[in-house]
């Protein structure tokens, strides 16, 4: 049996994901109206986690409960967001392909 999809969807502004975020997460905010896109588009059986600086953010709510209106599979939250995840060493920097930002 296939194992369903990990997907990490990172809500922090362009400059924040730039500074660094986890690997291979998708920066949604750059994405604007494509943010409800990427979530309905997402295979009903994905895992879902969503992470924004401090595990606080209205967004973060938002974005979850769009995830579970669009009926994906399970839906996660970074406990104490990526503030947490940077406290354990584990981020990557780079600019979100799809903002070209640079800093």
């Amino acid at each position: 049996q296939q194992q369903p999809q990990m997907v990490v969807l990172d809500l922090r502004s362009s400059l924040e994901y730039a500074q660094g975020h986890i690997p291979n997460a998708v920066h949604l905010p750059c994405h604007g109206e494509q943010g409800k896109s990427i979530l309905s588009n997402l295979p009903k059986d994905a895992t879902l986690l969503l992470y924004d600086a401090d595990g606080t953010s209205l967004e973060l709510r938002s974005a979850m409960e769009a995830a579970l209106r669009y009926g994906v599979g399970t839906v996660y939250t970074l406990g104490g967001g990526f503030a947490a995840w940077e406290k354990h060493g584990k981020a990557e920097s780079g600019v979100c392909k799809d903002c070209h930002l640079s800093i």
